[in-house]
């Protein structure tokens, strides 16, 4: 906490609840007008939104684009953290993040979770090959690699042992779950695009070259309502 031109100071840890939260938050808002400022982080925009109902100015600030002074020691502590965001509120140098509202927030969940289920998939084909290779498994024909013909053939392999019989058919069944669940996001996507508060944007998108509904959706869900920049660079 920092009060008019007074160097900044620690009043004491609060558990991010909502209840210990307000209740801090009013006693500080009683002293005069209060501005919150907090790290982008995993804790979400929770006391951002907190801060909304209470009618409290609150900064999201951007962790990369935080100054550090030359020769500074990058030794996080919550004590040493809070002073320094307190400071940097106070002189201006804080670059705040975009916070999204909770439709946008969740859509960004929704592409996030499909993001994740590409890598996932990417792990198991490297896998899935790797024990090709190692057990001399090959290709009887060229073929395009994860095509039709390529998944045809895989389900033709097998193995004598039965450990890596197990082996095997769980990374396939692996890669069969996966692949399913791929197709449910895309599902959800397409209908959060048609329903989204943001679907005039996203059918716009897509009418530049390149750009399907899923760029689309995922444009929208990272950066938001492009009327919030100035300019486009």
């Amino acid at each position: 906490m920092a009060v008019a031109g007074d160097d900044p100071q620690v009043i004491g840890a609060v558990r991010n609840t909502p209840g210990d939260i307000r209740r801090v938050l009013g006693r500080l808002q009683a002293k005069g007008r209060l501005e919150v400022v907090y790290e982008a982080g995993p804790c979400g925009y929770g006391i951002y939104r907190l801060c909304e109902q209470l009618g409290i100015e609150c900064m999201v600030a951007a962790p990369r684009l935080i100054p550090h002074a030359a020769g500074e020691r990058r030794r996080k502590t919550d004590k040493r953290d809070a002073l320094k965001l307190c400071r940097l509120l106070r002189s201006g140098d804080l670059t705040p993040v975009w916070v999204p509202d909770p439709s946008s927030e969740a859509l960004r969940d929704l592409v996030r979770a499909r993001e994740d289920a590409l890598e996932d998939r990417q792990r198991i084909r490297h896998r899935i090959k790797k024990l090709l290779l190692r057990q001399g498994h090959r290709l009887p024909v060229k073929m395009g690699s994860w095509s039709r013909q390529y998944r045809q053939w895989l389900s033709e392999v097998s193995f004598e042992d039965v450990n890596q019989k197990t082996v095997w058919e769980e990374y396939l069944g692996s890669l069969d779950e996966v692949e399913a669940r791929l197709k449910r996001y895309a599902a959800t996507m397409h209908e959060a695009a048609q329903t989204h508060p943001q679907m005039a944007l996203i059918a716009a998108l897509q009418m530049l070259k390149g750009v399907a509904e899923l760029s689309a959706v995922t444009v929208v869900a990272e950066v938001g309502d492009l009327t919030r920049f100035a300019k486009p660079s």
